[in-house]
């Protein structure tokens, strides 16, 4: 039987993403056995800064690229918000699987459930600057703290470090079932570009695997994070910078959203974009902003 191997981080969600992708793959390719590589990246190892801190692109990613560059794995799965917008020469994302909700949540330590109840001086958890310049809107009083790891341990730390509420992805929790065990409210923030999105990352001359991942690329996902990523792109953000964008397709007209802040909120300029097609969508909305700064 042939085997193809798939590299994903060691986490619960990243595992659980990378699963999907596979059980998409399995259903189509039945006779191919699909073995799951795991290895922690720089972004997993440095729990203590804030990710804007640590200073290098590619913080989930760049270990599981270099097994892509050197043969070791024929592909891998990722959340498509921690890719940075421009690739290394070789690679490509190869699939975008259907978006599951972009939306961030705000989890509450105890008996809350609206933000708007929060003392203004209320600690709150992130390790996103991007939250943290939206939050700050809602109330400058707001105690901002660093908050890192996975999904489980960011909700054990919410606790033993006396944190009111959290800030996480909705989609996370989704995928690993645990929205029921959480008292959450979602917030009204522009999210991370490509949130919510799993994505696969090929190297560009693997034209077998790239062939079977067409199966299982949505088109409408791909039209708008695309968008998404190059309106990031255009202003010089990064995957940890204080800027957000999220498109929409309905009716055949695509709207993308979008901010970009300084790191302290202070400057925060908002806009939209709207057209028919979403070719340049994304620069369009960038340009629009930038000529505001």
């Amino acid at each position: 039987m042939k085997i193809i191997k798939v590299a994903s981080r060691k986490s619960m969600l990243a595992l659980k993403q990378t699963q999907i992708v596979v059980d998409m793959l399995k259903k189509i390719y039945p006779n191919i056995k699909f073995e799951i590589v795991t290895i922690d990246t720089l972004g997993d190892k440095n729990l203590n800064n804030k990710l804007s801190q640590i200073g290098s692109k590619g913080l989930f990613t760049q270990e599981i690229e270099d097994m892509l560059i050197k043969g070791e794995v024929s592909m891998a799965v990722h959340s498509l918000k921690d890719i940075p917008t421009q690739l290394s020469e070789n690679l490509q994302i190869s699939a975008y699987i259907k978006r599951d909700t972009n939306k961030d949540i705000m989890i509450f330590a105890k008996n809350c459930s609206n933000i708007y109840d929060l003392p203004k001086n209320a600690k709150i958890g992130t390790s996103s600057i991007r939250r943290e310049v939206q939050l700050k809107k809602i109330s400058p009083g707001f105690e901002i703290c660093n908050i890192r790891g996975n999904i489980q341990t960011r909700l054990r730390k919410m606790k033993e470090e006396n944190f009111d509420a959290i800030v996480l992805a909705k989609a996370g929790l989704k995928r690993l079932d645990m929205l029921k065990d959480v008292n959450y409210q979602e917030l009204p923030f522009i999210s991370a570009s490509g949130q919510g999105c799993i994505c696969v990352e090929t190297t560009s001359d693997n034209e077998e695997i790239i062939s079977m991942l067409e199966k299982i690329n949505d088109k409408t996902t791909m039209d708008c994070v695309m968008q998404e990523r190059e309106f990031l792109d255009y202003i010089g953000g990064g995957c940890h910078s204080p800027a957000g964008a999220y498109c929409t397709k309905k009716d055949n007209i695509y709207k993308i959203i979008g901010f970009k802040s300084d790191i302290d909120g202070t400057s925060f300029i908002y806009d939209e974009q709207i057209s028919q097609a979403p070719e340049n969508l994304g620069i369009d909305l960038a340009k629009k902003i930038m000529s505001k700064i």
